[in-house]
């Protein structure tokens, strides 16, 4: 009996300290195929897509979703000197290139002043913006728009003209109209309520959820990719359930090469849901990780394909899934702790003396350190015994004490 309980006693033990998040994403795969055909699809120029017309808009698109899921990588770079060197003759061009330049921390104060001027001149007096400043104003370029001055953090955007032009014409219909319409749009009711959200608008107020039941009413597996990813995006910053939606557009990824219909614009934009899901588009991601070790400093950026003492951010980090940093006199682990989805990682024959930014590396499966102070006697420090760690350590001992409860029952 005693045996018995002691053995209920492990098994909660297993599950208690068996982590919550045991595996890494179910998106990170995805968005990383997704992004490689991306940098493998740009034009020798720096830009993307083939049409010259859209040609502004794939490149945005490819450049922010590079950016949000970790790979400032040299196609990352060609693009956003391609659009460091292409004005914007509207609004929404304008608005899109300033959402790929700003994170990038470009000087975009002209680009500012053509918005607020677009924004104030001929028909636009509203407050919100058309096409160009000639223009009436328009749920989707005031939007857009709307993304651009929040990433800028210029507090005089108005909201209001975006908030009075929502439709309330019944269930599934509350959302924003294309031009004139009196129908709502699903385009142009994802970005609105991404707009509403970035500029201070509660996810729990009425025009948001209102929205968010219109977008649930209008997005299934049967729109256009685009258009789902761009709903799930929405849906997530909303705090509502897009797992449908992306999984949706993981299914239509092709197996061979990551894309999905060979088309920019799609594969951009489903990368960005995916990273969404992931919270690597968070603004905090950008944050660039203290490395203070050189030589983990190059071990990581070889990781990643990146010149050896590039500057890391966090986003970067998170898209690691193994690195062999074996035998390169690494002294000091700061800054490996936003690998958060490692999951084997290879440090013996260093001269590691603390363990402890892996603590949170919560989906390490295989970690390997002998040849390193830490593991020596009296090195000042117990070796780190991470969760997976532990929890392996409690199933062996579950599995010992059944193989000797059942040969407590066996009679001489």
């Amino acid at each position: 009996m005693a045996i018995l309980k002691l053995l209920a006693l492990i098994a909660l033990l297993c599950r208690a300290i068996t982590p919550a998040n045991a595996t890494s994403s179910p998106y990170l795969a995805p968005a990383n195929a997704a992004a490689l055909w991306l940098e493998s699809h740009q034009n020798n120029d720096g830009s993307w897509g083939a049409i010259t017309d859209i040609r502004l808009l794939d490149t945005v698109e490819a450049v922010i979703a590079l950016r949000v899921v970790g790979r400032r990588s040299r196609a990352y770079f060609s693009g956003v000197a391609w659009l460091e060197n292409h004005a914007a003759a509207s609004v929404d061009f304008a608005a899109r290139r300033v959402l790929a330049l700003s994170a990038h921390g470009d000087n975009l104060a002209a680009d500012l002043a053509y918005l607020r001027g677009a924004r104030n001149a001929g028909m636009s007096v509203s407050g919100g913006w058309g096409l160009t400043g000639a223009y009436s104003a328009s749920s989707i370029d005031s939007a857009i728009a709307l993304l651009a001055s929040a990433s800028l953090n210029d507090s005089g955007a108005p909201v209001n003209y975006l908030k009075s032009a929502q439709l309330a014409l019944g269930a599934g219909n509350r959302g924003w109209p294309l031009a004139q319409s009196n129908s709502s749009d699903a385009l142009t009711t994802a970005l609105v309520v991404r707009a509403l959200l970035n500029n201070g608008e509660p996810a729990a107020s009425a025009t948001i959820q209102n929205a968010v039941t219109t977008l649930n009413t209008l997005v299934g597996p049967t729109a256009s990719p685009s258009v789902q990813a761009l709903t799930a995006m929405a849906l997530l910053q909303a705090g509502a359930n897009a797992t449908a939606l992306l999984n949706n557009l993981t299914g239509l990824q092709s197996a061979v090469d990551g894309s999905i219909s060979g088309d920019v614009y799609s594969t951009a934009l489903a990368v960005r849901s995916f990273a969404a899901a992931m919270g690597t588009d968070a603004a905090v991601q950008a944050t660039v990780v203290i490395i203070t070790d050189p030589s983990l400093r190059a071990a990581l950026n070889a990781a990643l394909g990146r010149n050896l003492m590039d500057a890391i951010d966090r986003a970067e980090l998170a898209r690691l899934t193994a690195l062999n940093a074996a035998g390169l006199g690494i002294t000091n682990l700061t800054g490996l702790e936003f690998a958060v989805n490692l999951t084997t990682l290879d440090l013996r024959n260093n001269s590691i003396t603390s363990t402890a930014p892996l603590a949170a590396l919560s989906v390490l499966s295989s970690l390997k350190l002998s040849g390193n102070p830490v593991l020596s006697q009296g090195s000042g420090e117990v070796p780190m015994l991470p969760p997976w760690a532990m929890a392996s350590f409690a199933g062996a001992l579950l599995m010992t004490l059944k193989r000797w409860a059942g040969r407590s029952e066996v009679r001489p």
